[in-house]
């Protein structure tokens, strides 16, 4: 309908669009912090670089994304896929090599009476997303993990390492391990 009130049968103007063939980040500071927590966590992250191409709003073609992250604290992460324009489905090929588990402690704390003394966590796999499902499959590996009673400060669990192949899924949740290897 126009302005007068008379409907107007002549199609709309041609839909807008977007392309955008590469966007690249390199060299960025990330704080996160959550101070939910009687100790608040916190990681410092750096984006080494982020990198998007093929962006555009066709609705056939998927994004194609690469990044690399340093943690301060420890570990890098690697990730490299594709992402549907209406955030609706990806898949990544992602690599964490030794994220130290040191940042997650107030969790522990908090959930528990122990204390994570320390502990490195690596994994290499494919992550997958269909809303509402979200999935992993690869490799998984704890190393140098340690688990004190936080009132003793006496060893609760301890181990050098432990690695497992695993499916990880949910909607539908699920857990599949074949075979779990500890040092």
């Amino acid at each position: 309908m126009d302005r007068r009130g008379t409907l107007n049968w002549q199609p709309g103007s041609k839909p807008w669009s977007l392309a955008l063939d590469s966007l690249t980040l390199e060299d960025c500071a990330l704080a996160l912090a959550d101070r939910g927590l009687t100790l608040a966590l916190s990681l410092d992250v750096l984006a080494r670089s982020i990198e998007v191409r093929n962006l555009c709003n066709d609705g056939k073609t998927p994004a194609e994304f690469k990044a690399a992250f340093a943690l301060k604290q420890g570990g890098a992460i690697t990730i490299d896929g594709q992402l549907g324009l209406d955030l609706g489905s990806a898949s990544a090929k992602l690599t964490a090599s030794w994220l130290n588990l040191s940042p997650l402690a107030p969790y522990v704390a908090h959930f528990t009476t122990l204390r994570l003394a320390s502990g490195e966590v690596s994994a290499a796999g494919q992550l997958v997303y269909a809303k509402p499902a979200v999935g992993y499959t690869g490799s998984l590996s704890v190393a140098g993990l340690r688990l004190d009673e936080a009132a003793s400060g006496e060893r609760f669990l301890a181990w050098r390492s432990l690695s497992a192949d695993c499916s990880f899924g949910l909607a539908p949740d699920h857990l599949d391990i074949a075979q779990v290897s500890v040092l």
